[in-house]
């Protein structure tokens, strides 16, 4: 809105308004009233959040410091599985020396001397497979206490984590319970506002007559937008020229570029995910709506201008912000999967996983591999059913938490 000179409208405005003051008087307390009500509502909402909020940081901090000791268990677990191999081998060595000393000193041919030095070799070897049993057994029984304290750790997490989610459900149901509150206490205001346009008297007649003559010097924008630009100052005399500019923000789009290699794959109408600095780890939801034909000009590199429009609804999203997009190529849906690195292959080539058995053992099934992507593989067939425990291998042949097989291979581009 811009406005014109209205210095003697302004006056009669003034005193129209001083007429009203008396019969307004008794509304504005109403209003008043109910205001601060409002307010106070606000204020003991942000209260019960803050709590809330407390109790979720401290539930996870709490699956963080059993995540670590879940970490040192699982170190101590393999080590004491090395000993344990250390010790089975030390047996076994121990084992075939007793086994050489019986059958010396069972020879026919051993006697005298030989029959006493044969004896001796047969005790020691005896007393030192006796000495490597026992450190086998001690190395299996720390392994296994090891284990249990990492399943411990495990479980632990699980249930921390189901209060977590109960936690962070009834922080969503307070929140919405504030906000039908605050709501209510809106309309409550609303209602005192609209008692106190219908209280006045006919002198607001008379301010009506003036703010229109006044709304007449104002000149309005035809559409809502941002104001991005002002051309004119206060005391400056227009001549015809734009005032203001004004954008529109009711709609989003991401403009990114793609490679030659890769354009070909789009089209419009793909499904998109974005994310923005402004919005936080929100994923916005969007399609290609332009692929440009020709390639942009300039640079070393052929690439091509794509429009994405933002479909989610975000009030922290402004113009010109830096976005992350990726653009789905292919959907397979109610498919089982599981993480690339889970797939491993026999040497025929063919392929197979590793499910975990109710004993901890772990079983080799076959499988057919389907859709492949960065992270995952569709499983077509094979004897695995959803909720199974996959062992995923590291690239070195350990286990890999799951977690770090999750990573975004994203485009950027901007509004």
């Amino acid at each position: 809105m811009c406005s014109f000179y209205t210095d003697d409208l302004e006056k009669q405005l003034e005193e129209a308004n001083h007429a009203l003051k008396n019969t307004k008087a008794s509304a504005n307390i109403t209003l008043n009233s109910a205001s601060r009500s409002l307010n106070e509502t606000k204020a003991d909402a942000d209260i019960a959040k803050e709590r809330n909020d407390k109790k979720l940081s401290d539930a996870k901090k709490e699956v963080e410091d059993y995540e670590a000791l879940k970490d040192q268990a699982y170190d101590q677990y393999w080590h004491a599985l090395e000993e344990e191999k250390k010790y089975e081998q030390a047996v076994q060595t121990a084992t075939q020396k007793v086994a050489a000393a019986s059958a010396a000193l069972n020879s026919p041919d051993v006697s005298g001397s030989d029959f006493v030095d044969a004896t001796n070799a047969f005790t020691a070897a005896k007393a030192e497979l006796d000495s490597a049993t026992a450190a086998y057994s001690a190395a299996q029984s720390a392994s296994a206490q090891h284990l249990a304290n990492y399943n411990q750790c495990v479980a632990q997490i699980n249930q921390i984590e189901g209060t977590y989610d109960q936690l962070k459900q009834a922080n969503e149901d307070a929140d919405r319970k504030a906000a039908s509150l605050i709501a209510s206490g809106k309309d409550t205001v609303n209602s005192a506002s609209i008692s106190k346009d219908n209280t006045v008297t006919a002198a607001e007649k008379t301010v009506a007559d003036v703010e229109e003559m006044i709304a007449a010097c104002n000149v309005y924008a035809p559409a809502s937008g941002i104001v991005t630009s002002i051309s004119l100052t206060t005391d400056d005399t227009y001549m015809g020229n734009p005032i203001l500019t004004i954008e529109d923000t009711s709609s989003y789009e991401v403009e990114t570029l793609i490679d030659e290699y890769e354009i070909s794959k789009i089209k419009v109408g793909q499904k998109a995910v974005i994310k923005t600095n402004g919005t936080g780890d929100e994923i916005l939801n969007g399609k290609v709506i332009e692929v440009s034909p020709r390639a942009v000009p300039g640079g070393n590199n052929v690439v091509y201008r794509v429009l994405v429009s933002i479909d989610t609804k975000n009030d922290n999203l402004r113009l010109d912000m830096t976005a992350k997009l990726s653009i789905i190529l292919k959907e397979t849906p109610n498919t089982l999967t599981v993480p690339f690195d889970a797939v491993q292959y026999d040497e025929n080539e063919a392929p197979f996983v590793e499910k975990k058995n109710a004993d901890g053992s772990y079983e080799k099934i076959p499988i057919t591999v389907g859709n492949s992507n960065d992270y995952y593989v569709e499983i077509a067939s094979g004897d695995i059913k959803e909720g199974d425990e996959i062992k995923v291998m590291r690239e070195l042949g350990d286990f890999m938490d799951l977690e770090s097989l999750l990573s975004e291979t994203e485009e950027e581009g901007g509004f």
